[in-house]
């Protein structure tokens, strides 16, 4: 009885084994980022997420709220939003340790194309705001948001000219 229960757990363990080894082995070749998910850090604050990619310490993600890239460290999420994030693959050009420096100029200068298109709406829609009749104290706030917004947008063009300078 004893040998019976011993071959048994043997069994039980190898089954287990090729369970993870084949769910490794579909998740790097069918599972691909952007992935959609609502990740929870230590203080209990959480976010809806699309994870671009992760390696072994941190994810990069973006907001679809507001469209803009972040990044954060694995081990500064709950247990469960780490759970989570274990059993996705490690982008590839992360684990390969290198990424093309066209490629990294590329993903960077569509980063910047898209956040200058963001603030290009929220300068329009402002300026629409603006033709509207409002009290001299809001007219003054919108005149100093649209300002603000002006200067981020000329920041944003001033970095996608360098980034086309760099030589590649």
């Amino acid at each position: 009885m004893h040998r019976l229960a011993k071959m048994i757990k043997q069994f039980l363990l190898l089954l287990v084994v090729c369970a993870l080894a084949y769910f490794f082995y579909v998740r790097d070749r069918y599972v691909d980022y952007p992935i959609a998910v609502t990740l929870t850090d230590q203080q209990k604050r959480s976010v809806d997420a699309q994870i671009l990619w992760r390696d072994a310490s941190r994810i990069q993600f973006e907001k679809p709220q507001d469209s803009r890239l972040y990044f954060y460290e694995i081990d500064q999420l709950s247990w469960w939003s780490r759970a989570k994030i274990v059993f996705l693959p490690i982008s590839q050009a992360k684990a390969v340790g290198y990424m093309k420096n066209n490629n990294i100029q590329r993903i960077h200068i569509d980063a910047l194309k898209k956040e200058h298109s963001t603030k290009s709406a929220e300068l329009a829609q402002l300026n629409l705001l603006a033709g509207t009749s409002l009290s001299t104290i809001e007219t003054n706030t919108l005149e100093r948001q649209i300002e603000a917004l002006e200067r981020k947008l000329a920041e944003l063009e001033a970095r996608i000219q360098r980034s086309f300078a760099q030589p590649q």
